[in-house]
């Protein structure tokens, strides 16, 4: 993040500007047109006809209107970069009067308690995970044995919510407990985050994962190959709200390995908020959705061209954030079925060597998260 963040006293303001704008009709609004959209771009591939139906329909734990557009957008095979970039921002903007300044400002200050790290150069939710990681054998334990258990199992049968299932069990039975807590669920998505962003480990020139103090080599080394292991699965059963696609990712076909990447960092990230700095409900998701999507608004982020991909991730960090801000208050909670969720998206993108005008303008919008940027972004 650049410059401030977003504080306090600006709030008053946004609540005014926020009842005086709807979703779709907001003037950061949508340019599609409704009646003219697609019904969804299957680029003649017939793997993808036989998913149409899966594609575009599925129950969804987040009834939040916020979302509707970005739910219509995602198989709009005509979308430009700047209609993606309109719509992240517009749904960025809708949260502001929710966001819990506080958290912000101490995720700015990388603050150890908090879920991420949003300053200098560790920016993201890998550092903060894999350092607790580093200072807790409990933790380690955890993870030694969800990665074991995904290493034991056939990678084409894995199942999510069998790895979910026991990742709940050694959570409870490491604390000692009979049934699931709140505190031993928040353990157990913290292990979920931690193998999902196993990934995102910075490496030296020679490829080498730099770690945090107290991690063994074992230990990463285990954690990488489950990490590997469950993203390169051929079963559909491996991502959650898969709707019948396996994680491994096949060029030119579907796949949903990012899935779980999102669904369990914001599950994390909200129920952390929740469970240990005593944020709301409805804050603490508000909050990771204000990080998902300025994520997805960072030039990085568009150079990937990946299409729609970026609505799916910000609809995927909400369905993640509402399961773990859920299951704090209900331990019944149950991890959504491979068919609930957003559809699968389209990932079309016309090459272009450099963004136009408007799509940089509003990019450099999205960036300046200062109090006059966002102010701006607003206009």
């Amino acid at each position: 993040m650049r410059k401030q963040p977003v504080t306090s006293r600006i709030m008053p303001d946004l609540n005014r500007r926020r009842r005086q704008q709807t979703e779709d009709h907001s003037s950061i609004g949508d340019r599609t047109n409704d009646n003219n959209r697609p019904s969804g771009d299957l680029r003649g591939n017939a793997f993808r006809q036989q998913q149409l139906q899966k594609r575009m329909h599925g129950d969804s734990a987040v009834k939040d209107p916020r979302l509707n557009r970005l739910r219509r957008q995602l198989n709009d095979s005509s979308l430009r970069p700047e209609d993606r970039v309109r719509t992240l921002l517009a749904y960025r903007n809708s949260l502001l009067p929710s966001v819990d300044i506080q958290s912000m400002f101490k995720m700015r200050n990388n603050d150890p308690s908090m879920p991420v790290y949003a300053g200098g150069d560790q920016k993201g939710m890998f550092h903060p995970l894999y350092s607790q990681l580093g200072q807790s054998e409990h933790s380690q334990a955890m993870m030694g044995d969800l990665s074991q258990r995904i290493l034991d199992a056939d990678s084409a049968h894995l199942n999510i919510a069998d790895i979910w299932s026991g990742t709940r069990d050694s959570a409870r039975s490491l604390r000692k407990q009979d049934s699931p807590t709140a505190e031993s669920d928040l353990d157990a998505l913290r292990a979920m985050a931690t193998l999902a962003n196993y990934y995102k480990a910075p490496r030296d020139e020679n490829g080498n994962a730099q770690m945090p103090e107290g991690i063994s080599d074992e230990l990463w080394q285990k954690i990488d190959a489950a990490g590997t292991v469950l993203s390169n699965s051929s079963s559909p059963d491996a991502a959650v709200m898969s709707r019948g696609v396996a994680p491994k990712h096949i060029e030119g076909e579907d796949f949903t390995s990012d899935r779980n990447f999102h669904f369990f960092s914001h599950a994390y990230l909200a129920a952390n908020l929740q469970q240990q700095h005593g944020v709301s409900p409805n804050r603490s998701m508000a909050t990771s959705g204000f990080i998902g999507s300025q994520y997805e608004l960072l030039p990085t982020s568009f150079q990937e061209k990946s299409g729609n991909a970026s609505l799916k991730d910000v609809l995927m960090n909400a369905e993640g954030a509402a399961f773990g801000s859920a299951l704090m208050k209900d331990q019944t909670t149950a991890l959504p079925g491979a068919q609930d969720g957003p559809a699968l998206e389209d990932r079309t993108w016309a090459d272009v060597d450099a963004f136009d005008e408007a799509t940089q303008s509003f990019l450099d919008k999205g960036n300046d998260v200062s109090i006059a940027g966002v102010l701006r972004s607003l206009l």
